[in-house]
């Protein structure tokens, strides 16, 4: 991994309460630009669809809102 996706990766996940659900955000994404192949196809060349979401993440261009959900107790 080179030291500028290092430091991107690093911006995305300090001091984040959201680590997994950024990670499926990143990865949703990641997978549509993917199916987007014709679309991104120059930058596919050069990087891996991955670190194309994250810059986007990092950038602004896109965000996601996790629910909060509450583990319930199974015990009765």
């Amino acid at each position: 991994m080179e030291a500028d996706e290092q430091d991107v990766i690093e911006k995305v996940f300090v001091n984040s309460p959201n680590d997994f659900a950024t990670v499926l955000a990143i990865a949703r994404r990641a997978r549509q630009i993917l199916d987007e192949y014709a679309k991104y196809e120059d930058k596919l060349e050069e990087e891996k669809a991955t670190m194309i979401a994250l810059e986007e993440f990092v950038g602004g261009s896109f965000t996601f809102k996790a629910d909060i959900l509450e583990a319930e107790d199974d015990e009765d």
